[in-house]
């Protein structure tokens, strides 16, 4: 049979999505991946303030 192969390969697990299912699944990816490191980022910014400011604030 020559047409085994050929379908198997059809159904491969790459081929079961369509480009734009990918290119959604990318995209959702990189915007959660950006979105949790500018959290980190803002947390640590926050703790900065806070520190910066309890300093000021001491010495007064």
């Amino acid at each position: 049979m020559v047409t085994g192969p050929k379908k198997t390969h059809l159904q491969s697990p790459h081929n079961h999505l369509s480009p734009w299912q990918r290119l959604s699944r990318s995209l959702s990816l990189s915007l959660s991946h950006s979105f949790t490191h500018s959290l980190s980022l803002l947390s640590q910014v926050s703790h900065l303030i806070s520190f910066s400011f309890f300093y000021f604030f001491s010495f007064d």
